[in-house]
């Protein structure tokens, strides 16, 4: 970007996007004089190549997300067949937390939380967004299909948002329910 409080005569260009150390937006390497214009225009297609990798592995685990996401309505009233509900929703979390615990704390774990931790909000959130949840999406997929799981869990935006309206009175905005709308029509 061109940055106005800087002389004429050089540019500025700043960015994380690229991880290669010849990368001109690099912040270490901030300044280039017009004379350099030519070498940049190398180093910066170099650069998109780089970044259009990153979108391509950005573009892949969303289609790899979409898929995990989908399947999990069929799997888990198929599993739901031979293993107890409950005991289905222990081994998920079970599995997450095999994966997601090394992630936090390879993170900073408790040590990004606010101080002091609130632990009583943190309790409740867990409890009824996570545990209650996912115990009742369960069983509610040995009594019904995995289609109707499915339509009931792409109306939570929307059920979550009419609960905001009627209990916080919060206001919905034309943006949010254009998000909301959008994301039951899938």
């Amino acid at each position: 970007h061109f940055d106005a409080s800087r002389p004429p005569v050089s540019f500025s260009f700043v960015s994380t996007e690229c991880a290669r150390s010849e990368c001109p937006t690099q912040p270490d390497v901030r300044r280039f004089a017009f004379v350099r214009m030519a070498s940049y225009a190398s180093r910066f297609a170099q650069c998109r190549r780089c970044m259009q990798s990153r979108r391509s592995i950005a573009i892949a685990a969303v289609i790899a997300l979409m898929i995990v996401w989908g399947s999990t309505f069929v799997i888990t009233k198929a599993a739901a067949r031979d293993i107890p509900p409950l005991t289905l929703a222990a081994l998920r979390f079970l599995v997450a937390s095999l994966v997601l615990v090394p992630i936090a704390m390879s993170r900073g774990g408790f040590a990004v939380l606010p101080r002091p931790i609130p632990w009583r909000t943190l309790t409740l959130m867990a409890f009824t967004g996570i545990t209650a949840f996912a115990i009742t999406f369960t069983y509610a997929l040995v009594y019904g299909s995995a289609a109707q799981g499915a339509l009931i869990y792409a109306a939570l935006p929307a059920a979550i948002a009419v609960a905001a309206v009627l209990f916080l009175a919060e206001r919905p905005t034309r943006r949010r329910v254009a998000g909301i709308a959008l994301s039951i029509a899938g």
